[in-house]
């Protein structure tokens, strides 16, 4: 068990402070309360698979290494777009959530328009998307940023989810084509890690996501190494 899923069952309100960190109000007597920075989403469109987001915490914690802990607290999965936008929705008002990662390219633009007509419907127009800051780099390159962060102890993912299940098979080496679209889940975090990334909240450095390339682009410098060698 997980440190995501023991929280869950000590939570008996979620509000926003005064100062603007997100409040987890708990029964542990340890621990009354769970502080987080911010939330936000990831969300991959549907296509191979159903479409799928979920919501990332940032907490005020910060592990040995310097990061403010990443906290998975919510995913979900549906096929029918305006099923899956409803509970993205519900999601992102329950903990006070207003940023959704997500590829705004031109080739999502109808799902973007479900998604924005059914925001005005729910006078929900404070929830945004936002074009997701790594969404055209290779996937490798995402997944050995996600690699990182868990071997630095960084991401808290509860093991009892579509995510987990998901970075547990992905195979090393190749993915072949749209492994975007194959692997959702991953994408869907990629896409909002990103996010923290590109808002100064990681300890990655501009040299450092060179390595990262210079790894995964093998027409540029040869050779390859799986994600998660």
């Amino acid at each position: 068990m997980t440190e995501a899923r023991t929280i869950w069952k000590d939570v008996v309100a979620i509000r926003k402070s005064e100062g603007g960190t997100i409040v987890f109000e708990t029964t542990l007597a340890e621990k009354p309360n769970l502080h987080f920075l911010s939330i936000r989403a990831g969300l991959s469109w549907p296509a191979q698979n159903p479409g799928y987001f979920l919501l990332l915490g940032q907490r005020t914690t910060k592990n040995i290494r310097g990061y403010n802990l990443l906290q998975f607290l919510s995913e979900g999965e549906y096929a029918n777009p305006r099923d899956l936008f409803d509970r993205l929705a519900d999601e992102c008002a329950k903990f006070h959530a207003e940023d959704v990662y997500v590829d705004l390219s031109e080739n999502w633009r109808a799902f973007e328009k479900i998604f924005d007509n059914l925001m005005q419907d729910r006078d929900m127009g404070g929830l945004r998307l936002v074009d997701a800051p790594f969404r055209e780099a290779r996937f490798e390159v995402t997944l050995s940023l996600i690699t990182r962060y868990v071997s630095d102890r960084a991401l808290v993912i509860d093991g009892d989810t579509i995510l987990a299940d998901q970075l547990s098979r992905i195979p090393r080496g190749p993915l072949g084509d749209s492994p975007d679209l194959k692997w959702h889940a991953i994408n869907a975090l990629g896409l909002v890690l990103g996010g923290y990334e590109a808002s100064g909240t990681s300890r990655m450095t501009a040299e450092e996501v060179r390595q990262l390339e210079r790894r995964f682009y093998p027409q540029w410098y040869g050779g390859y190494r799986g994600p998660l060698d």
